[in-house]
Protein backbone atom coordinates (compact mmCIF):
# COMPACT_ATOMS: atom_id res chain seq x y z
CA UNK A 1 0.00 0.00 0.00
CA UNK A 2 2.69 2.18 1.17
CA UNK A 3 4.28 1.69 -3.06
CA UNK A 4 1.11 2.57 -4.57
CA UNK A 5 0.10 5.41 -3.23
CA UNK A 6 2.66 7.53 -4.95
CA UNK A 7 2.18 6.72 -7.96
CA UNK A 8 -1.75 7.47 -8.01
CA UNK A 9 -0.97 11.17 -7.09
CA UNK A 10 1.77 11.81 -10.08
CA UNK A 11 -0.45 10.22 -12.08
CA UNK A 12 -3.62 12.82 -11.23
CA UNK A 13 -0.99 15.77 -11.17
CA UNK A 14 0.23 15.35 -14.73
CA UNK A 15 -3.37 14.79 -15.83
CA UNK A 16 -4.48 18.09 -14.49
CA UNK A 17 -0.97 20.11 -15.51
CA UNK A 18 -2.64 18.74 -18.93
CA UNK A 19 -6.04 19.61 -18.98
CA UNK A 20 -5.18 22.90 -18.14
CA UNK A 21 -2.50 23.40 -20.81
CA UNK A 22 -5.31 22.92 -23.23
CA UNK A 23 -7.53 26.21 -22.58
CA UNK A 24 -9.87 28.20 -25.75
CA UNK A 25 -9.30 31.64 -25.95
CA UNK A 26 -12.39 33.23 -26.83
CA UNK A 27 -13.38 34.14 -30.05
CA UNK A 28 -10.87 31.61 -32.15
CA UNK A 29 -13.18 28.25 -32.15
CA UNK A 30 -13.56 26.89 -35.61
CA UNK A 31 -17.16 25.94 -37.10
CA UNK A 32 -18.07 24.23 -40.06
CA UNK A 33 -19.19 25.85 -42.87
CA UNK A 34 -22.95 24.93 -43.80
CA UNK A 35 -23.93 22.53 -46.32
CA UNK A 36 -26.79 23.94 -48.23
CA UNK A 37 -28.78 21.14 -50.44
CA UNK A 38 -31.44 21.74 -53.19
CA UNK A 39 -30.17 24.40 -54.48
CA UNK A 40 -29.41 24.67 -58.56
CA UNK A 41 -25.79 26.51 -59.90
CA UNK A 42 -25.86 29.02 -62.87
CA UNK A 43 -23.33 30.63 -64.65
CA UNK A 44 -22.54 34.33 -65.35
CA UNK A 45 -22.14 35.49 -68.99
CA UNK A 46 -21.70 38.55 -70.21
CA UNK A 47 -24.56 39.25 -73.06
CA UNK A 48 -25.59 41.96 -75.51
CA UNK A 49 -29.06 43.53 -74.67
CA UNK A 50 -30.51 45.79 -77.56
CA UNK A 51 -31.65 48.97 -76.91
CA UNK A 52 -35.44 50.25 -77.68
CA UNK A 53 -36.40 53.53 -78.13
CA UNK A 54 -39.63 54.42 -79.06
CA UNK A 55 -40.24 57.80 -81.23
CA UNK A 56 -42.95 59.63 -83.51
CA UNK A 57 -42.44 60.01 -86.84
CA UNK A 58 -44.45 61.30 -89.90
CA UNK A 59 -45.29 58.99 -93.07
CA UNK A 60 -44.39 60.55 -96.10
CA UNK A 61 -44.92 59.52 -99.86
CA UNK A 62 -42.09 58.28 -101.65
CA UNK A 63 -41.98 60.87 -104.00
CA UNK A 64 -44.32 64.55 -103.98
CA UNK A 65 -44.26 66.21 -106.52
CA UNK A 66 -45.01 70.02 -107.14
CA UNK A 67 -46.12 70.87 -111.02
CA UNK A 68 -45.55 74.27 -112.36
CA UNK A 69 -45.61 75.66 -115.70
CA UNK A 70 -43.04 76.96 -117.75
CA UNK A 71 -44.82 79.55 -119.08
CA UNK A 72 -46.96 82.93 -118.60
CA UNK A 73 -50.38 81.54 -119.75
CA UNK A 74 -53.97 81.55 -118.37
CA UNK A 75 -55.43 77.92 -117.36
CA UNK A 76 -57.39 77.34 -119.83
CA UNK A 77 -58.78 73.64 -117.91
CA UNK A 78 -57.76 71.63 -115.13
CA UNK A 79 -58.55 67.75 -116.27
CA UNK A 80 -58.20 65.90 -111.88
CA UNK A 81 -59.14 67.09 -108.66
CA UNK A 82 -57.69 66.20 -105.34
CA UNK A 83 -58.22 62.84 -104.58
CA UNK A 84 -57.63 61.33 -108.07
CA UNK A 85 -55.19 58.92 -109.26
CA UNK A 86 -53.59 59.65 -112.36
CA UNK A 87 -51.13 57.93 -114.46
CA UNK A 88 -47.69 58.66 -115.59
CA UNK A 89 -47.87 61.20 -118.99
CA UNK A 90 -51.74 62.18 -117.84
CA UNK A 91 -52.60 65.49 -119.17
CA UNK A 92 -53.22 67.69 -116.05
CA UNK A 93 -53.54 71.00 -116.99
CA UNK A 94 -53.89 73.08 -120.34
CA UNK A 95 -52.66 76.36 -120.75
CA UNK A 96 -54.26 79.13 -123.07
CA UNK A 97 -51.93 78.09 -126.26
CA UNK A 98 -52.97 81.23 -128.66
CA UNK A 99 -49.46 82.68 -127.87
CA UNK A 100 -47.70 79.52 -128.26
CA UNK A 101 -49.51 79.56 -132.08
CA UNK A 102 -48.89 82.61 -132.86
CA UNK A 103 -45.14 82.14 -131.85
CA UNK A 104 -44.88 78.90 -134.26
CA UNK A 105 -46.77 80.63 -137.00
CA UNK A 106 -43.68 83.41 -136.94
CA UNK A 107 -41.15 80.89 -136.00
CA UNK A 108 -42.38 79.14 -139.25
CA UNK A 109 -42.16 81.97 -141.27
CA UNK A 110 -38.64 82.67 -140.13
CA UNK A 111 -37.32 79.64 -141.42
CA UNK A 112 -39.03 79.88 -144.70
CA UNK A 113 -37.64 83.37 -145.12
CA UNK A 114 -33.77 82.14 -144.16
CA UNK A 115 -34.35 79.43 -146.61
CA UNK A 116 -35.04 81.75 -149.62
CA UNK A 117 -31.95 83.98 -148.36
CA UNK A 118 -29.73 80.69 -148.56
CA UNK A 119 -31.24 79.51 -151.87
CA UNK A 120 -30.42 83.12 -153.03
CA UNK A 121 -26.89 83.08 -151.67
CA UNK A 122 -26.51 79.78 -153.29
CA UNK A 123 -27.36 80.99 -156.60
CA UNK A 124 -25.10 84.04 -156.38
CA UNK A 125 -22.25 82.02 -155.26
CA UNK A 126 -22.65 79.88 -158.51
CA UNK A 127 -22.73 82.83 -160.54
CA UNK A 128 -19.69 84.25 -159.21
CA UNK A 129 -17.93 81.27 -159.42
CA UNK A 130 -19.21 81.32 -163.05
CA UNK A 131 -18.02 84.96 -163.40
CA UNK A 132 -14.63 83.90 -161.56
CA UNK A 133 -13.66 80.93 -164.29
CA UNK A 134 -14.21 83.45 -166.89
CA UNK A 135 -12.48 85.91 -166.08
CA UNK A 136 -9.66 83.23 -165.15
CA UNK A 137 -9.44 82.31 -168.90
CA UNK A 138 -9.13 85.87 -170.40
CA UNK A 139 -6.56 86.72 -167.65
CA UNK A 140 -4.53 83.57 -169.12
CA UNK A 141 -5.47 84.77 -172.82
CA UNK A 142 -4.26 87.82 -171.73
CA UNK A 143 -0.94 86.57 -170.54
CA UNK A 144 0.11 84.78 -172.88
CA UNK A 145 -0.67 87.80 -175.76
CA UNK A 146 1.25 90.08 -173.55
CA UNK A 147 3.93 87.20 -173.75
CA UNK A 148 4.33 87.58 -177.51
CA UNK A 149 3.77 91.76 -176.91
CA UNK A 150 0.75 91.44 -178.94
CA UNK A 151 -0.97 93.27 -175.92
CA UNK A 152 -0.48 96.61 -174.02
CA UNK A 153 0.37 96.30 -170.49
CA UNK A 154 -2.50 98.39 -169.35
CA UNK A 155 -4.98 96.35 -170.83
CA UNK A 156 -3.61 93.32 -170.04
CA UNK A 157 -3.02 94.82 -166.04
CA UNK A 158 -7.17 95.34 -166.78
CA UNK A 159 -7.54 91.80 -167.39
CA UNK A 160 -5.68 90.69 -164.66
CA UNK A 161 -7.59 93.38 -162.18
CA UNK A 162 -10.94 91.80 -163.30
CA UNK A 163 -10.38 88.48 -162.83
CA UNK A 164 -8.68 89.51 -159.26
CA UNK A 165 -12.28 91.44 -158.59
CA UNK A 166 -14.07 88.49 -159.80
CA UNK A 167 -12.14 85.93 -157.51
CA UNK A 168 -13.09 87.96 -154.69
CA UNK A 169 -16.39 88.14 -155.62
CA UNK A 170 -16.11 84.19 -155.15
CA UNK A 171 -15.02 84.70 -151.71
CA UNK A 172 -18.12 87.00 -150.43
CA UNK A 173 -20.31 84.96 -152.40
CA UNK A 174 -19.53 81.73 -150.17
CA UNK A 175 -19.29 83.99 -147.12
CA UNK A 176 -22.76 84.76 -147.89
CA UNK A 177 -23.68 81.60 -147.83
CA UNK A 178 -22.14 80.68 -144.52
CA UNK A 179 -24.19 83.62 -143.12
CA UNK A 180 -27.67 81.72 -144.84
CA UNK A 181 -26.70 78.67 -143.43
CA UNK A 182 -26.56 80.14 -140.08
CA UNK A 183 -29.71 81.74 -139.94
CA UNK A 184 -31.62 78.81 -141.75
CA UNK A 185 -30.11 76.83 -138.42
CA UNK A 186 -31.10 79.69 -136.12
CA UNK A 187 -34.38 79.54 -137.53
CA UNK A 188 -34.94 75.42 -137.19
CA UNK A 189 -34.23 75.97 -133.60
CA UNK A 190 -36.57 78.73 -132.98
CA UNK A 191 -39.28 76.76 -134.52
CA UNK A 192 -38.06 73.52 -132.18
CA UNK A 193 -37.91 76.02 -129.20
CA UNK A 194 -41.54 77.04 -130.41
CA UNK A 195 -42.75 73.14 -130.47
CA UNK A 196 -41.07 72.52 -126.68
CA UNK A 197 -43.30 75.78 -125.63
CA UNK A 198 -46.10 74.09 -126.90
CA UNK A 199 -45.89 70.69 -125.40
CA UNK A 200 -45.09 73.02 -122.13
CA UNK A 201 -48.01 74.47 -122.52
CA UNK A 202 -50.25 70.85 -121.33
CA UNK A 203 -48.70 69.80 -117.65
CA UNK A 204 -48.59 66.47 -117.94
CA UNK A 205 -47.73 63.88 -114.40
CA UNK A 206 -44.51 63.32 -113.99
CA UNK A 207 -45.25 59.39 -112.67
CA UNK A 208 -47.90 57.92 -111.14
CA UNK A 209 -49.96 58.63 -107.95
CA UNK A 210 -52.35 60.34 -106.59
CA UNK A 211 -53.59 64.30 -106.72
CA UNK A 212 -53.36 65.61 -103.35
CA UNK A 213 -53.35 69.65 -103.70
CA UNK A 214 -54.76 71.67 -106.40
CA UNK A 215 -53.62 75.72 -105.64
CA UNK A 216 -54.90 76.82 -109.34
CA UNK A 217 -58.69 77.28 -110.74
CA UNK A 218 -59.52 77.66 -114.04
CA UNK A 219 -58.77 81.08 -115.52
CA UNK A 220 -56.17 82.12 -113.28
CA UNK A 221 -52.60 83.28 -114.67
CA UNK A 222 -50.11 80.79 -114.12
CA UNK A 223 -46.93 82.05 -114.12
CA UNK A 224 -43.28 79.91 -114.01
CA UNK A 225 -42.57 78.61 -110.79
CA UNK A 226 -45.73 78.84 -109.07
CA UNK A 227 -47.18 75.38 -107.99
CA UNK A 228 -50.42 74.25 -109.85
CA UNK A 229 -50.76 70.96 -108.44
CA UNK A 230 -48.84 68.36 -105.92
CA UNK A 231 -48.93 64.66 -106.66
CA UNK A 232 -47.64 62.24 -103.97
CA UNK A 233 -47.01 58.23 -105.24
CA UNK A 234 -49.12 55.45 -103.73
CA UNK A 235 -46.23 53.38 -103.17
CA UNK A 236 -42.80 53.58 -101.62
CA UNK A 237 -43.93 55.44 -98.31
CA UNK A 238 -40.87 56.28 -95.84
CA UNK A 239 -41.04 57.83 -92.13
CA UNK A 240 -38.88 60.65 -90.77
CA UNK A 241 -38.00 59.84 -87.00
CA UNK A 242 -36.06 62.66 -85.05
CA UNK A 243 -34.04 60.82 -82.36
CA UNK A 244 -32.01 63.02 -80.33
CA UNK A 245 -28.06 62.37 -81.64
CA UNK A 246 -27.31 60.20 -78.83
CA UNK A 247 -28.59 57.62 -80.84
CA UNK A 248 -26.83 57.89 -83.76
CA UNK A 249 -24.07 55.14 -82.95
CA UNK A 250 -27.30 52.66 -82.56
CA UNK A 251 -28.24 53.45 -85.76
CA UNK A 252 -27.00 52.15 -89.77
CA UNK A 253 -27.96 51.93 -93.05
CA UNK A 254 -30.44 49.13 -93.63
CA UNK A 255 -31.08 48.40 -90.41
CA UNK A 256 -34.49 46.70 -89.48
CA UNK A 257 -37.09 48.65 -87.59
CA UNK A 258 -40.60 48.11 -86.68
CA UNK A 259 -42.96 50.81 -87.32
CA UNK A 260 -46.86 51.00 -86.23
CA UNK A 261 -49.13 52.98 -87.87
CA UNK A 262 -52.17 53.09 -85.88
CA UNK A 263 -54.79 54.69 -89.11
CA UNK A 264 -53.57 51.27 -90.97
CA UNK A 265 -54.59 48.57 -87.68
CA UNK A 266 -52.12 45.82 -89.29
CA UNK A 267 -49.80 46.02 -85.89
CA UNK A 268 -46.25 46.82 -86.28
CA UNK A 269 -44.72 46.66 -89.84
CA UNK A 270 -40.82 45.71 -90.46
CA UNK A 271 -39.12 48.33 -92.01
CA UNK A 272 -35.57 49.73 -92.63
CA UNK A 273 -33.64 52.42 -92.20
CA UNK A 274 -33.14 54.04 -95.63
CA UNK A 275 -31.32 57.41 -94.98
CA UNK A 276 -29.14 58.89 -92.48
CA UNK A 277 -29.31 62.69 -92.32
CA UNK A 278 -25.75 63.60 -90.85
CA UNK A 279 -26.30 67.35 -90.06
CA UNK A 280 -28.63 68.00 -86.32
CA UNK A 281 -30.53 70.52 -85.65
CA UNK A 282 -28.95 72.86 -83.73
CA UNK A 283 -32.02 73.45 -81.97
CA UNK A 284 -33.24 70.32 -80.85
CA UNK A 285 -30.11 68.38 -80.79
CA UNK A 286 -31.77 65.62 -83.10
CA UNK A 287 -31.28 63.66 -85.99
CA UNK A 288 -33.41 62.64 -89.19
CA UNK A 289 -33.57 59.13 -90.31
CA UNK A 290 -35.58 58.10 -93.07
CA UNK A 291 -37.18 54.53 -92.82
CA UNK A 292 -39.17 52.43 -96.01
CA UNK A 293 -42.23 51.40 -95.21
CA UNK A 294 -43.51 48.59 -97.52
CA UNK A 295 -47.50 50.19 -97.67
CA UNK A 296 -49.56 50.74 -100.72
CA UNK A 297 -52.44 52.96 -100.72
Amino acid sequence: MKQILPRLTILLLAFYTFACSDTIEPGTAKKAPPVVKGVTVATARMTDQPVIYEAVGSVLAGISSKLSSKLLGTVESIRVREGDRVKKGEALIILDQRQVKAQGRMAEAGLAEAGKGLTAAISAREAAASQKKLSFSTYERYRDLKKQAMVSAQIFEEKEAGYKQAEAALERAGAMVAAARARVKQAEANLAAVSVTRKDAVIVAPHDGIITAKLVDKGDLASPGTPLLTIETTRGFCVDMLPPETYIGYVEPRQKVLVEVPALKTGPLEGNVCTIVPSADKKSRSLIFKINLPIER
